[in-house]
């Protein structure tokens, strides 16, 4: 999957949060998330869609999913930081 196609996922999965279409929002993030490739270069992105895709987990109150998805945004996070 091309880089464009990726961004194109992450940022509207963004979206559909935003019109509390969380469903939706996680097929996308997911897609995204299993796209983008696991480097420096990529932790932030990868850190906001885990972020944005816990978000929409825990709009729906599945909270063990929720908790999973940040802890590994942190992670991310983490790994770019230190």
């Amino acid at each position: 999957m091309g880089t464009e196609l990726i961004e194109e996922y992450f940022e509207r999965g963004k979206n559909y949060i935003i019109f509390e279409k969380y469903v939706e929002a996680i097929e996308d993030l997911t897609k995204a998330i299993e796209n983008f490739p696991d480097d420096e270069f990529h932790c932030e992105k990868l850190f906001m869609a885990y972020y944005a895709r816990g978000v929409a987990y825990k709009k729906l109150k599945n909270y063990t999913d929720a908790m999973q998805d940040f802890e590994q945004a942190f992670r991310n996070y983490f790994r770019r930081r230190f």
